[in-house]
């Protein structure tokens, strides 16, 4: 008795669809990880640039401050002209927060970047640039200023950031 067995068994429908579920969940989590690493580029992308202006606005103040009357560690209390050059006006630079805040003496407070990580703003004086640094400004010494900080960033990542910046009036 010869039968003509034409089709597929129970079985073998079965073990494809076990295949196709197991390459489908492969792929599955390939995109999820795809877009993970998209979505942390373009958050990394967005806490450079935020780092960026700001160390850029850091370093326009401190390149053209006149005067320093007081730097320690973690602020610095300067003069400089105002932006139509026709007084001084004092400022602070210093962290509050998660922020780093450029204050005036007329009370104007611009925050220059958040997601600062808690006491991770820094200051540090030279003389040279391959000089000791040191916590407190000095004026007859210090001719250097080394801005540090540290942001947190997607999924809590910290990137730290420094620049060095010669003051041309002092």
């Amino acid at each position: 008795m010869a039968l003509n067995e034409k089709g597929f068994t129970l079985i073998e429908m079965v073990l494809v669809i076990v295949i196709e579920g197991i390459i489908v969940a492969i792929a599955g989590m390939g995109i999820v990880n795809v877009t993970n690493g998209l979505l942390l580029t373009k958050q990394t992308a967005s806490t450079v640039l935020k780092a960026q202006a700001a160390l850029t606005r850091i370093e326009k103040e401190l390149a053209i401050l006149t005067q320093v009357t007081s730097g320690s560690s973690n602020s610095i209390t300067y003069t400089r002209w105002n932006d139509d050059g026709s007084a001084l006006l004092t400022y602070t630079l210093s962290q509050s927060g998660n922020n780093i805040i450029l204050s005036d003496t007329n009370g104007n407070n611009d925050t220059l970047i958040d997601s600062v990580v808690a006491s991770s703003f820094s200051l540090t004086y030279s003389n040279t640039y391959k000089g000791t640094p040191g916590s407190t400004f000095i004026p007859s010494t210090s001719k250097l200023i080394n801005v540090s900080f540290i942001l947190s960033g997607y999924g809590g990542a910290r990137s730290t950031f420094t620049m060095r910046v010669r003051p041309r009036n002092i």
